[in-house]
């Protein structure tokens, strides 16, 4: 794994702060959830994407839960998020607070007759919502099948209650 420092964008259109995170959430990040902190009583809401963060360790969870409870008045909507992501979510209590959307997210999927891997981007009112989700094979341009590589109900169960 390369050691890529966690690199951070912002963009503001109206009430809405974008946030574009590539690298890897660590310690550091305490220093951006202070900034944020400064910064957050201007936007209604929040927007995070995440698909080029590429790691988090527990120092960087522990930094992200600090960020969502200064964010927990303000509507969080989380884009692209990576695998590892969702399944810290399902771990750790409070890696997502009440006021977070997930907007999109990785699920993790196989095919065994290629030996392969990939993802498939999920999105909300598309693949899923609050009272459907689904779950697709999936065939790739050369004809390749993958099925989903995770325990279904272990894997989106952060859908159901946020932790």
């Amino acid at each position: 794994m390369s050691n890529q420092k966690l690199s951070i964008k912002l963009e503001t259109k109206d009430s809405v702060l974008t946030i574009y995170m590539s690298g890897q959430i660590e310690d550091q990040f305490s220093k951006f959830a202070i900034q944020l902190g400064a910064i957050v009583g201007k936007f209604e809401t929040i927007q995070f994407d995440l698909g080029q963060v590429t790691f988090i360790n527990s120092s960087g969870i522990r930094e992200w839960i600090k960020m969502l409870i200064i964010l927990n008045r303000t509507r969080t909507v989380f884009f692209n998020c990576p695998v590892f992501m969702i399944q810290q979510a399902n771990l750790v209590d409070g890696f997502f607070n009440t006021n977070s959307e997930i907007a999109s997210f990785f699920v993790p999927y196989y095919s065994e007759s290629a030996n392969q891997e990939t993802q498939v981007l999920y999105e909300k009112g598309k693949d899923y919502d609050t009272h459907f989700i689904n779950i697709p094979d999936v065939v790739s341009e050369n004809e390749v099948e993958y099925k989903i590589d995770a325990i279904r109900e272990k894997f989106f169960s952060f859908l159901g209650a946020k932790k």
